[in-house]
């Protein structure tokens, strides 16, 4: 695993925790790394759900020629349990890892608490979003679409710099 892999693993969870915790609520949240920049993208767009997303994603991957991603979601379950999901994956790597921490609401639905997180590891193609270096061609109406969303969000997103890290 690369170095860009082990700071993503371990400055991710922090990242999201903080940010769930100050908002109260969870966003989706994409991140990823190259040589030079972390680039966070948190999704909150109205057009780019379900399928989009994964597909908007992968072009994220590719167009920053990105070392490793990691994505982050919430998660209720049969028994309307909540827990807190971010799944890493390295290019170079056929495993990814999984952390899952649950998740406590207040009356009001505001999230006050966040557990533990717990580890998994998995193949990639057994991870939702493992997927998304398996690079296919996208059509050139996704590409004409992915390039406006790109613009039109790109600005957003939080870029850091850790060519130095």
């Amino acid at each position: 695993m690369s170095n860009n892999f082990d700071f993503l693993l371990t400055e991710t969870p922090k990242y999201y925790k903080n940010k769930i915790l100050s908002d109260g609520f969870v966003s989706k949240i994409f991140t990823f790394l190259n040589d030079e920049h972390q680039i966070i993208f948190i999704n909150e767009w109205e057009q780019i759900k379900g399928g989009l997303e994964s597909d908007f994603c992968k072009f994220l991957v590719k167009k920053y020629n990105a070392d490793c991603y990691s994505r982050g979601s919430l998660f209720v379950n049969e028994k309307e349990e909540q827990t807190m999901s971010l799944i890493f994956i390295d290019k170079t790597n056929d495993e990814g890892i999984e952390k899952i921490a649950s998740v406590q609401r207040d009356k009001t639905d505001k999230i006050i608490s966040i557990g533990e997180f717990k580890t998994y590891t998995s193949k990639k193609k057994d991870i939702i979003f493992g997927w998304l270096y398996d690079y296919s061609e996208f059509t050139p109406d996704q590409l004409n679409l992915f390039n406006s969303l790109h613009d039109e969000i790109k600005d957003h997103f939080i870029i850091r710099d850790i060519s130095s890290t």
